[in-house]
């Protein structure tokens, strides 16, 4: 299921808050990326079963190249567990994706807009733009 948005940290720490979300053990330097995976997806990742993400409304311009954390979002706790570079990034439409989107991406079902709006809590139409994002691990 894709992800509404990425916040940035730009803040260096072994442990802090930030909008009320707990971070840990952290070894973000400054603005780096991080993308956030529920504790679910965090373990296919770490199995390198996962390797690709769907972004919506990606509010952090992630880029190709770019070096980013990844983290465990479990509530409000925040757990780095890490780091991986941006291998591929491109965009398409709700409507427009296809199987070759989903390859690196866990198994879903069919996946409707009311999924997507029931996830994102806010609009979403057939022509909203989802940033398809692969990464590989490399710390």
């Amino acid at each position: 299921m894709p992800i509404c948005s990425l916040r940035k940290l730009s803040w260096s720490s072994k442990l802090g808050s930030i909008r009320g979300l707990r971070f840990e053990q952290s070894t973000v330097t400054r603005s780096m990326k991080v993308i956030k995976f529920t504790p679910e997806l965090t373990e296919l990742i770490k199995k390198g079963e996962k390797s690709t993400t769907f972004r919506l409304f990606d509010d952090k311009n992630l880029t190709k190249g770019d070096e980013v954390i990844l983290a465990t979002r479990d509530g409000k706790k925040v757990a780095e567990f890490a780091k991986a570079k941006l291998t591929e990034v491109y965009i398409k439409t709700i409507k427009d994706l296809n199987a070759d989107d989903y390859k690196g991406h866990e198994p879903i079902r069919e996946t409707s807009l009311e999924d997507y709006k029931k996830y994102c809590g806010i609009k979403v139409t057939e022509d909203t733009e989802v940033k398809i994002v692969r990464f590989k691990i490399i710390k």
